[in-house]
């Protein structure tokens, strides 16, 4: 508990630690779900997440609102890309990625 507190301390006093204040605090969640829930229990617990997760997408749309809000804040652990960034342009003619570029604005 006092290491927890100590992170969120150091989260708070410096802000570019706030991405591996995030991953250390999941993996601590992972490792107390791992070592001390069953896995039924995990199961369930990860059945009523995808049950959440599809109505908060799909049905009343506020992940959609989140994710505009997160992308507004910079928030801690969002990893994006443009869509020119996943493919390696160095593998394509200025010609191609000339008109993939134009593809994506239409």
């Amino acid at each position: 508990m006092l290491f927890s507190l100590l992170l969120v301390a150091i989260k708070d006093m410096h802000q570019r630690l706030r991405n591996l204040v995030t991953m250390v605090s999941s993996i601590g969640v992972g490792l107390f779900m791992g070592l001390y829930v069953g896995f039924e229990m995990a199961m369930i617990v990860l059945s009523v997440i995808a049950v959440y997760d599809y109505i908060a997408v799909f049905v009343t749309k506020s992940m959609l609102k989140l994710a505009g809000v997160i992308d507004d804040e910079n928030m801690a652990l969002v990893i994006s890309s443009s869509h020119i960034d996943i493919v390696p342009e160095s593998n394509y003619s200025k010609k191609e990625v000339a008109e993939y570029l134009r593809d994506l604005q239409r």
